[in-house]
């Protein structure tokens, strides 16, 4: 029902072009941390900003959360005390954007006050959001240059391993099967087996 009525409302959306002369008005990072800090979200809502615009993700499923778990293991363990690895918390992308990845592996630093605005890999695993993380979430890591991004594609069985972003997008994108290896670009002693993350 409630996917129904999503579908509706979005089907009958306005494409902005539409609207010439007149222009949408986009929400900035500064102004969303205004509509949190007077009680405009729920406590409990998950929202994120893209390119200006309200999305709220899905809800979490058993079969996503277990891959996240098994991941931030695996890099927590490989990478110790050289970054932190942040689950499913917010990342300041863009003055217009501020998402919120499965994983994020950010230099070590003090974020009390402040989420990190750069990251060494960021990572989603999409159950059903596969096209949104590659046509939306990959170009706007690009732009703000983060070196590595990962998707964990959860049906097919496999992590796109997308490296070297140049003029909004990564140029350079590797399948990489159950039985294969990655070798993160920052820190090229870690290695990930593919199959770890799947268990």
């Amino acid at each position: 029902m409630v996917g129904d009525v999503a579908h509706g409302i979005f089907s009958d959306m306005l494409d902005p072009r539409e609207l010439a002369p007149d222009v949408p008005r986009l929400i900035t990072r500064a102004e969303f941390h205004e509509l949190a800090r007077t009680d405009f979200f729920d406590d409990d809502e998950r929202v994120e900003l893209i390119r200006g615009v309200l999305v709220t993700p899905p809800l979490p499923h058993p079969r996503h959360d277990a891959i996240v778990q098994r991941l931030t293991r695996l890099l927590v363990l490989a990478i110790r005390d050289r970054a932190w690895v942040r689950v499913n918390t917010a990342f300041g992308a863009d003055d217009h954007s501020e998402v919120l990845p499965d994983l994020a592996v950010v230099p070590d630093g003090d974020y009390d006050a402040e989420c990190p605005t750069s990251a060494w890999l960021l990572v989603e695993v999409a159950l059903s959001s596969l096209r949104k993380d590659r046509r939306v979430k990959g170009p706007l890591y690009a732009e703000n240059g983060v070196p590595e991004y990962w998707i964990v594609n959860a049906d097919d069985r496999v992590v796109e391993v997308h490296t070297r972003p140049h003029a909004g997008h990564y140029s350079a994108i590797e399948t990489v099967p159950i039985g294969g290896l990655i070798r993160l670009v920052s820190l090229p002693d870690v290695e990930i087996a593919v199959r770890d993350v799947f268990g």
